[in-house]
């Protein structure tokens, strides 16, 4: 543990490879004036974290950018399903689905009942009361 901070500064003004940037902005001048008292040794694997940071910075921004490019992939996919979804829920597509379904008599007498009720009724309300966060 280093407590002498007095010690730390003369020992790093006295390093060959001391360097201070005298044109950092207010917020990095703190970081870089502790930085610049530490002895030479700690400053290099200061300086390599900074590096690996700094490569972490540029694969999360790399990913960011192409998870967006994949959602907007997968979006252009699920447009036709949300809008077959849609012309369901709102009763467009109720002939379509009664003339392909019907398939047995028990069907046929379900569907008398259909006739009143128009796509699927109160869809989105019983959508979101099942939702938990809503």
């Amino acid at each position: 543990i280093i407590t002498n901070s007095n010690h730390l500064r003369e020992k790093s003004e006295s390093d060959d490879d001391y360097s201070s940037d005298s044109t950092c902005s207010d917020d990095s001048s703190e970081g870089e004036e502790f930085i610049s008292i530490l002895p030479l040794y700690i400053r290099r694997r200061v300086e390599k974290m900074k590096e690996l940071d700094q490569e972490r910075q540029n694969s999360v921004h790399q990913y960011i950018l192409e998870r967006a490019a994949l959602e907007r992939k997968y979006n252009i996919l699920c447009e036709p399903l949300y809008f077959s979804r849609h012309e369901i829920v709102v009763g467009n597509k109720d002939q379509e689905i009664r003339t392909t379904k019907a398939q047995s008599v028990q069907e046929e007498v379900d569907n008398s009942e259909e006739v009143e009720n128009v796509g699927v009724p109160e869809f989105w309300i019983k959508t979101m009361e099942n939702m938990e966060g809503i």
